[in-house]
């Protein structure tokens, strides 16, 4: 029972879980580093195609001053390992600031603000993430 009163004490502090947030961040989706090479159906889209033709279609697409295909050329030329971990990096990140943005609504608890952005650093969604293609879906725009 003392260890469920440490963890409770510990949620309830008006401070981001750090230490428990990475550990299950890292026990969920830490394995997906075993994959940092893998290009997967959707991302031969973007492997060995010339860099004007990556940029041209990201340009079609219409939004104005849009820099996805250059950030896809750039990252291409390091390969799919720093998609996967700017990827890893940029989602924990949303799990910080969806704590900070929850954590302004003066009704919820400190305990149900820990476990709503535990909730969403481990859970099972957004399987797509760890694809080329979908790191512009994953930034903070």
């Amino acid at each position: 029972m003392k260890g469920a009163t440490l963890l409770v004490a510990y949620l309830t502090r008006d401070r981001f879980p750090w230490i428990l947030a990475l550990a299950l961040y890292a026990f969920s989706f830490g394995l997906s580093v075993l994959f940092l090479d893998a290009v997967y159906w959707d991302d031969w889209t973007l492997v060995d195609v010339q860099p004007e033709v990556i940029v041209e279609v990201f340009r079609l697409h219409g939004v104005p001053f849009d820099v996805t295909g250059h950030l896809h050329v750039a990252l291409l030329e390091t390969g799919p390992p720093l998609y996967r971990l700017l990827t890893l990096i940029l989602m924990f990140a949303c799990g910080l600031l969806l704590w900070h943005i929850v954590r302004r609504i003066p009704d919820v608890q400190p305990l149900d603000r820990s476990l709503v952005v535990l909730a969403f650093l481990t859970a099972p969604l957004y399987a797509a993430r760890v694809s080329l293609i979908m790191l512009p879906a994953t930034d903070l725009r």
